[in-house]
């Protein structure tokens, strides 16, 4: 397995005060170096038998000896950052004769900036990408990225680090499985192991969860109706297939389900207009599907529009052709013609 590592790697230093803080002195030893973070623990324990590549920044000065020490891992370097000394990382003098353990943090925006200028090379080949918790808007375009290329993104925190998240900060991360540092390796083995197919409908889980979310969070101010209705039609498939071989969904697929039972009740009560009732008409139906059957209907793959909408004698139910985009798009502008028609007799 192919597993992609981005995080911090702490760094501490001691160095005599007669000594030069450079590759020579480091070289020779007059400094001592130690580095540490759950991300290079993590690392180093899945090196045995993956492939990893490890992203992270590091001061210019450390370069050739975090790239040595990474190497007798056999841990993939290639793509991480230096940054000249007094970035991030200060030596203070203490007692006057020696500078004590001294942890650097580095800034992981210039890794960001690398990983968006090489995403493909350094994404694509990835099985798995496992990044450490971070400020939320470096962590949203990483995760971001991550979903382009279909990478499975698994955030690596203690309790204590999503302890001091804010709102926002928990919804980003729901769209993501969190591990903890000591079932990390578990965990990752344990995924090593599921098929292609097993890992895609993961991959889509995480990607409509985060769709539905910010349809969510925008529905009264700037709902975007036309990725609602691709959202709709893609969460419509993972359903169908989520469901083949099981007679009720599984527990995590519940947070997912009840987004979309939100956006069908605020349609239903607060949408107003004819495109607004279709999209009540179209969720209804969803929720239908999801909660009886999806054997219902005349077509391959149909959806009912309108679940409670009164039917004449010898009528049959309107239903959208789920087979394409295309063809539900049709049914879409089918039912608000419908719905004109009706209005204006």
């Amino acid at each position: 397995m192919k597993v992609g590592i981005l995080g911090p790697v702490n760094i501490s230093v001691k160095i005599n005060l007669d000594d030069e803080f450079d590759q020579k002195g480091i070289a020779e030893g007059h400094a001592v170096i130690s580095y540490n973070s759950s991300c290079l623990e993590l690392a180093k324990k899945l090196s045995n038998d993956n492939e990893v590549r490890f992203l992270t920044s590091f001061d210019r000065k450390l370069e050739d000896d975090f790239r040595k020490m990474m190497k007798n891992y056999n841990i993939d370097t290639k793509y991480c950052s230096s940054q000249p000394y007094g970035t991030g990382f200060e030596i203070n003098f203490i007692n006057g004769n020696h500078i004590p353990s001294n942890e650097w943090y580095p800034d992981l925006s210039r890794t960001l900036d690398l990983l968006k200028s090489n995403e493909s090379k350094i994404l694509d080949d990835l099985d798995v990408m496992v990044i450490a918790l971070m400020d939320e808007d470096t962590l949203e375009d990483i995760i971001n990225l991550c979903r382009k290329h279909q990478v499975h993104v698994f955030i690596l925190a203690e309790d204590s680090d999503l302890n001091r998240l804010d709102d926002s900060g928990v919804r980003l991360i729901r769209r993501v499985k969190v591990i903890y540092p000591n079932d990390a390796v578990t965990v990752l083995s344990d995924w090593g192991k599921l098929t292609k197919e097993e890992r895609t409908m993961a991959y889509t889980y995480e990607d409509l969860l985060g769709r539905w979310e910010n349809i969510q969070e925008n529905i009264d101010t700037d709902c975007d109706y036309e990725e609602l209705k691709h959202l709709i039609f893609d969460t419509y498939h993972y359903y169908r297939q989520r469901l083949a071989d099981a007679e009720t969904l599984p527990r995590k697929d519940l947070l997912l389900y009840k987004y979309v039972c939100q956006i069908e009740y605020y349609f239903s009560w607060y949408g107003g207009g004819i495109e607004a009732e279709t999209f009540s008409d179209v969720l209804h139906g969803l929720c239908y599907v999801v909660e009886e059957t999806f054997d219902t209907g005349y077509g391959q793959y149909p959806l009912p529009l309108g679940a409670s909408r009164h039917t004449p004698d010898g009528g049959s139910d309107p239903e959208a052709d789920m087979t394409t985009f295309e063809s539900f798009e049709k049914s879409f502008d089918d039912n608000v013609k419908m719905l004109q028609e009706e209005y204006e007799d």
